[in-house]
């Protein structure tokens, strides 16, 4: 929780397919993850402080849930000021696919090309 009472890193998620939302790793998170709809793997030794909320909650490795219960009087607000209560609306999603990595097989200097154009008769 931050000082002005709302948690620092939250993640919602609406996919609806196998292992959704996984978390890795020996690090602790502080986060709330709030995926109803999709199971929700931790593994490895890390631990999360907060709150997990999945169709199915897979826990592995050391890893383990600490509530905190602080997190029972969050009001995360409207965000105009006003006294509505506030939503999540889901809007859509963005992906860009990731670049492709260089060529770690070639010499410095050279350029990795299969197409270059030439042909041996």
């Amino acid at each position: 929780m931050t000082s002005s009472g709302i948690p620092s890193l939250n993640f919602f998620s609406s996919y609806s397919g196998r292992d959704g939302f996984q978390v890795k790793g020996a690090s602790d998170m502080y986060a709330t993850i709030y995926a109803p709809l999709t199971q929700v793997k931790l593994s490895g030794s890390g631990q999360l402080y907060g709150t997990v909320r999945g169709s199915i909650i897979d826990s592995s490795g050391g890893s383990g849930v600490h509530f905190d219960s602080a997190l029972k009087d969050v009001n995360f607000g409207s965000g105009g000021g006003s006294d509505e209560k506030s939503q999540l609306i889901f809007k859509g999603w963005f992906f860009e696919p990731a670049k492709p990595l260089p060529d770690l097989e070639t010499d410095e200097g050279e350029t990795s090309n299969s197409d270059s154009g030439s042909t041996d008769d």
